[in-house]
């Protein structure tokens, strides 16, 4: 073996190793406004903006069993656990702690704790638990007996943290890789996200390789890399813009029902065409456009297949596209009637097409938007709108 090698630098890369793979499907889990993180407040964690925290411990199954019973490394993580809640790092009553494990093993009290779910059963395991490497109380006679390098450990779980630690218990998990880390990515970007087949494997070995660039470049400047949600996510729906960048979006929306187009009837936007006096044809069209892009919008975003950011710039373009049609109609001094510009404009908004995403979206989308943008008043067709709907 060359000098300066030992035989632990495999293992120890592959523990380390197993955080960003972690992360990255953390991340793909997460929803707007999470913060996923590594060695900030555990191996890798997750905040949420309510102050919920996942704190989960990273263990890489190789020859040893990380959750055995007799695992050093399983008592050192709760006893830094009940270490941090004791010093305020961590408040129980809003953090679930786990340990991952990049293969199924077994673990007998691990497993036991895993199924805690109440006060009563948690004070249940830790007595089990204490019983086994203490004996029972209050002489704990197997106390002496206990290795060494499992003392300082389960001193702090048994000892002074032990009402700490039986308060962990009820939020604690441990949570398997179904076979490796990397096919678990695999099989939530095929599974749960809309993405093509033929791109799956590119999109992964992308996000990988970004989460990894990312904690590489905070670690060099001394910081606990952190990740917002929010970046990660759009760099996710860009670069799959890239791989398929003819696809265009699902038509996902139903065909509004009688009682739907009646329940829109009072709404602004109807009430804007009204004042510029559209023939009832176009208020139907009107109508079914603003139901089914509303319905569109709403899926696309439940099933990631577009960033809230994305939709915001793309009603932005066309408020600005907006702005440019209203300006070629109304500086035409020679049209005076006002229902005529409202209608002239209307009609070259209607008209207007453009991509999201670079993707193109159903025929209804563009249409249906100005006319959300219309019931939020946000533009009008009609030059005095604002003073006409009340």
């Amino acid at each position: 073996m060359p000098e300066g090698r030992t035989p632990n630098v495999p293992e120890q890369y592959r523990g380390f190793a197993l955080q960003p793979t972690r992360m990255a499907l953390l991340l793909l889990q997460a929803s707007p406004g999470d913060n996923v993180s590594m060695e900030l407040f555990d191996d890798v964690g997750v905040q949420n903006p309510a102050g919920d925290v996942l704190a989960s411990q990273t263990k890489s199954v190789r020859k040893t069993n990380p959750i055995s019973d007799s695992s050093v490394g399983l008592w050192k993580t709760f006893a830094n656990w009940s270490r941090a809640v004791r010093q305020g790092n961590l408040d129980v009553t809003k953090t679930t702690f786990e340990i991952y494990v990049n293969r199924k093993c077994t673990g007998k009290l691990a497993m036991d704790f895993n199924s805690v779910s109440t006060k009563a059963a948690a004070a249940k395991a830790f007595e089990k638990a204490r019983n086994k490497f203490w004996g029972k109380g209050p002489r704990y006679l197997k106390k002496s007996k206990v290795a060494i390098t499992l003392r300082p450990h389960l001193e702090e779980v048994f000892g002074i943290g032990d009402a700490t630690f039986k308060a962990i218990l009820p939020r604690f998990q441990v949570t398997f890789a179904s076979d490796t880390p990397e096919l678990d990515l695999h099989n939530f970007v095929a599974k749960s996200i809309a993405v093509e087949e033929h791109a799956v494997k590119d999109l992964i070995c992308h996000l990988h390789g970004w989460v990894k660039i990312h904690v590489d470049a905070q670690l060099a400047l001394g910081k606990s890399p952190v990740i917002q949600y929010d970046d990660f996510y759009h760099e996710m729906r860009t670069y799959y813009g890239r791989l398929c960048p003819t696809r265009g979006f699902p038509d996902p929306a139903p065909k509004p029902s009688v009682k739907d187009l009646l329940s829109l009837l009072s709404y602004k936007f109807v009430k804007q065409l009204e004042i510029i006096h559209v023939d009832e044809e176009t208020i139907q069209r009107a109508m079914h456009c603003f139901f089914k892009s509303s319905a569109a919008r709403t899926n696309w975003s439940d099933n990631h297949l577009v960033h809230e950011d994305s939709l915001c710039e793309f009603e932005e373009s066309l408020k600005q596209t907006y702005r440019h049609h209203k300006t070629e109609v109304y500086s035409d001094q020679s049209r005076t009637d006002e229902a005529l510009r409202g209608k002239l404009l209307y009609g070259k908004c209607d008209q207007h097409r453009c991509k999201l995403e670079e993707k193109e979206v159903p025929e209804y989308f563009i249409p249906g938007c100005y006319q959300v943008l219309a019931n939020k008043m946000q533009i009008g067709w009609h030059p005095r709108f604002e003073e006409l709907i009340t």
